[in-house]
């Protein structure tokens, strides 16, 4: 019988998607104008003389599909969110005032966006696509790191560095103003109202910085999807976690950087560009550690790169300001805030999964003076038996943060022991970050549906709960978008192998177009791809959001660059 239930809701959704399909391609032949399918393929494909045809195809119809797709579902989620709330069949917009604050929100988008076109409209559609997230899931999920970054703030744990400063007063300082406010649930939300407005307007960006280096609204169109309709944005937006908002301020440096290289003239002589470009190369380095390996790099090729000699010191400037500010805050927290520093063994995750492995599998082997070596900075007889292959948790536990000295003996032994049996640390890596280069299942949506911290709550004092308490809805939002990763080709979007390896590809591409002047942009993507693989967790989509977020961008730069005739000066 459940056989037979399920046999029926897949055919019933396959039907849905056969006649969404048929109605969008008949969309593209309705309206006065006739045009043959050989035509529109032809102008889909950027082609076509015609350029009547052109604008009725991607000015009129396509915009007008594109419309009808995105607010079609988001009004069918809405009336049933209502409905489900009310429990009341007939519950229109009408009941809680909707009706009158979308008359206001349209006038006051006509008034002070309408001007700004692509960016806003691109914003607002991505934001739009969002907001059942947001509202299926308020006040928003916290992960498991943001509650130790809030519980630290608190005075609950001891302030340290092990997250950034920044970022961990950020999520404190927000979630006390909200229970300032009168409710710890409005702490969680005004930071979930943070990152969601900042990575609308960025990602907004993009679209815009897509149509000025001439791409068509083909692509325009397939970037605001991406953002808008790709189920791992959404999972990201409505959890509380440091990647997302980084996420939102890391594209950001990147499209400026992009924007540096190819449109050099318009940086010449801009303090306040510069400015802002330098303060935002200072977040992206404050708000995740990794950023510094990055940005550094990305910031010293691009001062060597860029096309206008003259801009070659203001670079280097920006890339000096960077570093003074990071050492700076550094400083300050470390010797006038008495905040200590993070331990050293979250950097060395992989050498110590390595020699936990090592011990599990050839622990006959280890000498005396070798284990006497380990010992000092693991504990030897507790890492093997708490050896997880995909997560290091378990082994950087029993981390004694050892001397200098001590802690070059252990690397001494770890080399020996790679030279004896390097297979068995390839196995441990491998084990480790096989994630990021293989295409495998994303996990980005089932680990962040619910709570699951109600140990650190407790220890907070912490009264942050759903709306929605029954989780019924939670779980059928998830079930359904967990569908997605299973779609042909479009799934794909959700594997963090697959669009590392699509990223590396299109680099290759511009490579190939000696596309030169952008070619410090794949360089900070691609070590930051490689900081990833050297993370102590396996497979966590929010340690490679940055990448995935920066990818439509790399996409628009090879399709322009693959052109025979670009209209950008460089």
């Amino acid at each position: 019988m459940e056989q037979k239930r399920k046999t029926r809701t897949w055919c019933g959704f396959l039907l849905l998607l056969v006649l969404l399909a048929v109605f969008l391609i008949w969309n593209l032949f309705a309206g006065s104008v006739q045009l043959s399918a050989s035509q529109i393929g032809q102008i889909l494909l950027g082609g076509g003389d015609d350029l009547t045809q052109k604008q009725i195809i991607m000015q009129i119809r396509l915009p007008r599909m594109a419309s009808a797709l995105i607010l079609g579902g988001a009004l069918s989620v809405s009336g049933y969110l209502l409905q489900t709330f009310f429990h009341n069949p007939i519950a229109g917009p009408f009941v809680l005032g909707i009706s009158s604050g979308a008359k206001l929100a349209v006038s006051l988008v006509m008034i002070f966006l309408l001007s700004r076109g692509v960016r806003s409209s691109s914003a607002l559609l991505i934001g739009a696509a969002w907001l059942p997230w947001v509202a299926v899931f308020w006040p928003g999920s916290v992960d498991w790191d943001s509650w130790g970054q809030i519980s630290q703030v608190l005075g609950v744990q001891e302030m340290t560095a092990h997250h950034t400063v920044l970022s961990t007063w950020l999520h404190g300082w927000l979630f006390r103003l909200g229970r300032a406010l009168g409710s710890d649930n409005l702490g969680v939300f005004l930071y979930i109202v943070l990152q969601f407005l900042v990575c609308a307007w960025v990602f907004g960006q993009v679209t815009a910085f897509a149509a000025r280096l001439g791409c068509s609204r083909g692509v325009q169109y397939a970037v605001t999807a991406f953002f808008a309709l790709d189920p791992i944005w959404g999972a990201f937006i409505q959890t509380q976690v440091k990647d997302t908002l980084y996420t939102g301020l890391f594209v950001l440096f990147v499209l400026k950087t992009a924007d540096l290289l190819l449109f050099p003239q318009e940086w010449q002589g801009s303090r306040p560009r510069l400015t802002a470009y330098a303060v935002l190369g200072v977040l992206c380095c404050l708000l995740r550690k990794n950023g510094i390996y990055a940005v550094v790099p990305m910031l010293l090729a691009s001062a060597f790169t860029v096309s206008e000699k003259r801009l070659r010191r203001p670079v280097l400037a920006v890339l000096l300001a960077v570093c003074i500010g990071l050492f700076g805050f550094d400083t300050f927290t470390e010797k006038v805030l008495d905040i200590p520093a993070g331990s050293v063994g979250e950097a060395l995750s992989v050498p110590m999964q390595q020699t936990a492995r090592y011990i599990r599998d050839y622990g006959n082997e280890v000498t005396d003076d070798e284990r006497t070596a380990i010992e000092k900075v693991l504990d030897y007889d507790a890492i093997a038996q708490s050896y997880m292959p995909e997560l290091s948790d378990g082994v950087k536990q029993y981390y004694k943060n050892p001397g200098k000295g001590d802690l070059a003996r252990y690397m001494l032994v770890w080399a020996k022991m790679l030279l004896k049996h390097p297979v068995c640390y390839f196995e441990a890596t491998h084990a480790n970050s096989h994630g990021y280069y293989t295409i495998t299942k994303c996990r980005a949506i089932n680990d962040y549906y619910t709570f699951n911290n109600d140990i650190c709550m407790e220890m907070s004092e912490m009264n942050v709960h759903y709306l929605d308490k029954s989780g019924y809805l939670r779980y059928a939002f998830v079930q359904a978008l967990s569908a997605f990763e299973k779609l042909p080709l479009v799934g794909l979007t959700t594997s963090i192998g697959f669009m590392a390896w699509l990223t590396a590809v299109l680099g290759l591409w511009l490579a190939r177009c000696k596309a030169k002047p952008v070619l410090p942009v794949f360089i900070g993507l691609g070590i930051f791809w490689l900081t990833c693989i050297a993370s102590p967790v396996n497979d966590c989509m929010r340690y490679f959001l940055p990448v995935a977020g920066c990818l439509p961008l790399v996409f628009c730069l090879a399709a322009v660059f693959s052109r025979e005739k670009s209209e950008i000066t460089v």
